[in-house]
């Protein structure tokens, strides 16, 4: 019985130890390239980013084998996201399948599409893509799309491309994160060069902005500017990173600082 249990015991590890390795996803991309996005729609796993092979700075997974989409797209892509049953692609690149294409991309499952979407003059980048609303917002570095100034976040219905044109603290035009929480648009932005403080996170409920929490990021110095790059989601409680050191809670009688060190929760 006991060399039974020994064989279980045995065997019992190298099985769970197996279950606990990391291995390769169809041998990965190519050497000096690297993924920037991932997105999950229809059980099927999109990256982005830089890269060459496979695929042409985009692909597909479908947990046996990479697959391209087409003949990919001609530069980085940074964020990927789905809008009425289409995915959209966005990033620093000119055309997608051959197709011009100003940043901004569409693949319907069979080939690309342009969006309607230009960065014009080739400058600017996007970073960001949500849908909100019946409305899909694309957010990143730019001044002039499809001849508006939308300050870094434009609004498509599928049809048009119409601008928020934010404005605090200056000329803000780097969208750098996009989520919806408790039925808002929360929007990030960096850099901040304005101070060592400020407000990098906005919302936007289809009425109006706000600043959740009510309160300032704080960084060390002019010199280092406050980014906000990264939302997640988990259950009520909302959590970002970026560059940053101090929150400070405006909605205190007494203000204080906190030390978050590049990363917070908000539980709204």
């Amino acid at each position: 019985m006991k060399k039974i249990l020994s064989i279980f015991f045995v065997l019992g590890f190298f099985s769970v130890s197996s279950a606990q390795t990391w291995t390769t996803v169809g041998g990965g991309i190519s050497a000096g390239g690297y993924v920037t996005t991932l997105f999950v729609y229809d059980s099927v796993m999109y990256a982005g980013g830089y890269f060459s092979s496979p695929g042409n700075n985009i692909i597909q997974w479908n947990d046996i084998t990479w697959k391209n989409l087409g003949s990919g797209i001609n530069g980085r892509v940074c964020a990927i996201g789905i809008y009425k049953d289409t995915v959209y692609m966005g990033g620093y690149f000119s055309s997608a399948g051959g197709h011009s294409a100003g940043c901004v991309t569409k693949w319907d499952g069979t080939s690309f599409a342009n969006a309607g979407f230009d960065v014009e003059g080739g400058l600017g980048q996007v970073n960001v893509i949500q849908a909100y609303n019946n409305l899909l917002y694309i957010g990143g570095e730019f001044d002039s799309v499809n001849h508006k100034r939308p300050s870094g976040l434009v609004t498509w219905n599928g049809n048009k491309v119409d601008s928020l044109h934010i404005a605090y603290g200056g000329d803000w035009n780097n969208v750098c994160a996009l989520s919806i929480y408790k039925n808002e648009l929360l929007m990030g932005f960096g850099p901040l060069y304005y101070g060592t403080f400020g407000q990098p996170i906005v919302g936007w409920n289809n009425k109006g902005f706000s600043y959740p929490g009510n309160g300032y990021f704080y960084t060390s110095s002019n010199n280092s500017p406050i980014y906000m790059t990264h939302f997640c989601l988990i259950d009520t409680e909302f959590y970002v990173g970026g560059s940053f050191l101090y929150f400070e809670d405006q909605n205190l009688s007494r203000p204080i600082k906190d030390t978050v060190n590049n990363i917070a929760m908000w539980n709204g």
